[in-house]
């Protein structure tokens, strides 16, 4: 899935934290953070990972 394809589903990200890479957090309700890597923003450009961590410090990906 693409940046934009992302936004238009769930919305604009809470933050950007990347340099170079694009890496966006999501913040849940529950406490838990969502966090997306993408090496462009282009329409074609999938993302790289997702990680969900939850607030008991387990991750999991995304993309599996």
């Amino acid at each position: 899935m693409s940046f934009p394809d992302i936004c238009r589903l769930v919305g604009l990200p809470t933050k950007e934290i990347g340099s170079g890479l694009h890496i966006f957090l999501y913040f849940l309700e529950d406490g838990s953070t969502i966090t997306m890597g993408f090496s462009s923003l282009e329409e074609d450009s999938q993302a790289m990972y997702v990680w969900l961590a939850r607030p008991d410090g387990t991750q999991q990906s995304l993309l599996e």
